[in-house]
């Protein structure tokens, strides 16, 4: 991970420097930037935000983590997608995917995050997305995709509408460009979100079968 340790440097010092001027710095959770180490051209997976970290003292991410996605231990919710990656995407390398948010500061609940600290966010992800150029974007966050419908152009977009016994729920893949990336973006429910076996598989279908 040499090759990329001066640019995740550069990232964390913006980083620190937009913390600074966050509203959320209040909350002394800090920030973090990935949980994977970082591959160029592969899938991105992205959330909203970070949570409070529970198994480490609340400080700033100061190094490129080293233990792949397909070999963390404590998963959280993704632990639930693994068999739909591989029934979804069987010739995609988990080891290779690399997990990131949109707002890199940590926050005890996702609407803690203010309007403002996304602003401050929005170039730290484009430099990002940038540097790391993901063949494709999954993205498991309502409030997320509502971000990127308002402040990104979002084209080719394709929402599949299915019911979950009295739920309605859409899965939707569209192209994004962010910064000359022309980049496939997939918007599916939270792994944790409570829908039936079989919607789940619909929407996951939906985005990766052709």
């Amino acid at each position: 991970m040499k090759e990329h340790q001066q640019y995740f440097e550069n990232l964390l010092n913006e980083t620190s420097r937009a913390y600074l001027a966050s509203e959320i710095k209040r909350e002394n959770l800090y920030y973090s930037i990935c949980s994977t180490p970082i591959f160029i051209n592969s899938t991105l997976l992205l959330g909203f935000n970070w949570g409070k970290s529970k198994e480490e003292p609340d400080k700033p991410q100061n190094e490129i983590p080293i233990i792949p996605f397909s070999q963390i231990s404590n998963l959280g919710s993704f632990k639930r997608t693994i068999n739909l990656f591989n029934r979804y995407l069987p010739r995609e390398t988990l080891q290779e995917f690399v997990q990131s948010n949109f707002c890199f500061f940590r926050s005890q609940k996702e609407g803690d995050i203010s309007l403002s600290d996304l602003k401050l966010s929005h170039p730290l992800f484009e430099s990002f997305i940038t540097y790391v150029q993901p063949k494709r974007i999954i993205c498991f966050s309502a409030r997320l995709k509502q971000y990127f419908e308002d402040h990104f152009k979002l084209v080719d977009c394709d929402p599949k509408k299915i019911i979950s016994g009295l739920k309605t729920i859409y899965a939707t893949k569209a192209k994004i460009n962010i910064n000359g990336c022309n980049i496939s973006i997939y918007f599916l429910p939270h792994p944790n979100y409570p829908i039936t076996g079989d919607a789940r598989n619909q929407a996951w279908s939906h985005c990766f079968m052709k």
